[in-house]
């Protein structure tokens, strides 16, 4: 009777592309799968690589980089199976001492510095080390068809990558012959490392980033999505490096800005450098993160709401089609201070999608003519009063004839506003099994709902887009 072993390979492939989809079992599966017997071993394992996460482990926080770059050096066929990498260590992991016969394999790959000089009698004592960022770019070298990265680092370790990677030799490339390539410098740049890069994710685990470090990773012509958490950056040289970003270099479609400090005049230079941007989100700092971390940000304070909306017209953003912000972590709701609030939009013609924090939207008019989709977030009921209705269900009626769907989502829905909502046709008033109400506005001609998440778990604050 046939076993699994004796079905073609096609038919494997098909099985083991199903399991490689399960995020529950896929690497225990495909790893019993390796070790069963040479054929299953062979189909199995370009799937085990093709999505490799790099946790820490607690004893050898670069054993598991280790690992993985000796099985690349010596598997270059499993190198180009490689499609996602997830890496994460810290500072404080020492450098991993490693026998002779192994660090041969990984010294020709290692570029020399000034500063190294300096260590090679500490090695001779202590033996052949090597740290993280050795081990990162002798795998990166080899990860010619890589598309999803995701640092997950202290900002010490990834700033001595970033340098590493500029000054590293260029990797063989095979598509080309050497006589025919236009640049004959030894040292190749960033771009020449990650030809098929598409989706940069960089979370540090200590102090924020300089955005300016990673210039060279956003000018990657194969960069289509970019998310940076806790970062800032200067056009000066308030954080080090200053941002130097040439206009229309940056070939992003989504660039997300989680928790960024940065000035009106370094927004509007990374906007002019995105000529095809479609998605952005942003969302300011609490005024505390980086005092915590002993960075000083200065008086001038971080771009506002209207800064941004002046910057994403003045820049010719003109491909925008969804935006994402939030703000009252850094400017609460002030209705009384224009320039804390959201302007007049109607002059973004491109906007499809909205989700800002209702606090900061003092009228409604101002949305974008032809927005499709509009998510008001963190509403404070408690302060809403009867005009905000009126104006809520006259949106489509009024100022954006395509909208589809209007959602308000905040905190305190109380038997008031129930009643305000009623007198405007609000129908349907319920608490679902989570605690929270729920208000329709059926006959408008788009899906019109008022939310109260007070008793949701996790923040759901305007960032949080659908």
């Amino acid at each position: 009777m046939p076993t699994l072993v004796d079905l073609p390979v096609e038919l494997l492939q098909d099985i083991f592309i199903d399991l490689r989809e399960d995020p529950f079992t896929e690497r225990e599966s495909l790893l019993s799968l390796c070790r069963t017997c040479t054929r299953l071993r062979d189909v199995a394992q370009p799937f085990l690589y093709c999505s490799t996460d790099l946790p820490k482990w607690p004893s050898q926080p670069l054993e598991s980089l280790k690992c993985l770059t000796r099985t690349i050096v010596a598997r270059p066929d499993l190198a180009d199976k490689v499609k996602s990498l997830a890496i994460s260590t810290d500072s404080d992991a020492e450098a991993l001492l490693l026998p002779d016969d192994v660090y041969k394999v990984f010294q020709d790959d290692i570029p020399k510095r000034d500063e190294d000089a300096g260590e090679e009698k500490e090695k001779e004592e202590d033996g052949k080390k090597m740290k993280f960022d050795h081990f990162a770019i002798v795998l990166f070298s080899r990860l010619g068809r890589l598309e999803r990265l995701h640092l997950d680092v202290d900002t010490w370790p990834a700033q001595q990558l970033l340098q590493y990677i500029e000054e590293s030799p260029r990797p063989p490339d095979s598509s080309k012959e050497t006589e025919n390539t236009e640049n004959t410098n030894p040292k190749v740049q960033t771009t020449r490392k990650f030809p098929s890069l598409k989706h940069l994710t960089v979370s540090p685990e200590g102090p924020p980033f300089n955005l300016a470090d990673f210039s060279a990773f956003l000018t990657l012509p194969s960069l289509q999505t970019a998310h940076f958490s806790e970062t800032l950056a200067s056009v000066g040289h308030a954080f080090g490096k200053k941002l130097d970003i040439p206009p229309n270099s940056v070939n992003l479609s989504r660039l997300v800005l989680e928790k960024c400090f940065m000035r009106e005049k370094c927004l509007r230079k990374l906007l002019a450098a995105c000529k095809n941007l479609r998605l952005l989100r942003v969302s300011a700092p609490d005024k505390g993160t980086y005092n915590w971390h002993g960075i000083d940000v200065g008086n001038t304070y971080q771009f506002t709401p209207e800064q941004l909306v002046n910057a994403i017209s003045q820049t010719g953003c003109n491909s925008l089609a969804v935006l994402s912000a939030e703000f009252t972590s850094y400017y609460p709701a002030t209705p009384h201070v224009e320039a804390y609030q959201y302007p007049n939009m109607r002059h973004l013609r491109s906007l499809r999608t909205l989700s800002i924090e209702q606090g900061l939207l003092p009228e409604l008019e101002r949305l974008p003519k032809k927005l499709k989709t509009l998510r008001l977030a963190d509403a404070s009921f408690r302060s809403i009063f009867e005009d905000f209705f009126e104006t809520l269900v006259q949106v489509k009626k009024k100022w954006c004839t395509d909208i589809e769907e209007i959602s308000v989502e905040g905190y305190g829905i109380d038997e008031r506003i129930i009643e305000l909502a009623k007198t405007h046709g609000g129908i349907d008033v319920s608490r679902d099994a989570e605690g929270y109400h729920r208000i329709g506005f059926p006959g408008l001609g788009c899906s019109v709902k008022v939310v109260d998440v007070s008793f949701f778990d996790e923040p759901n604050g305007a960032f949080a887009i659908r």
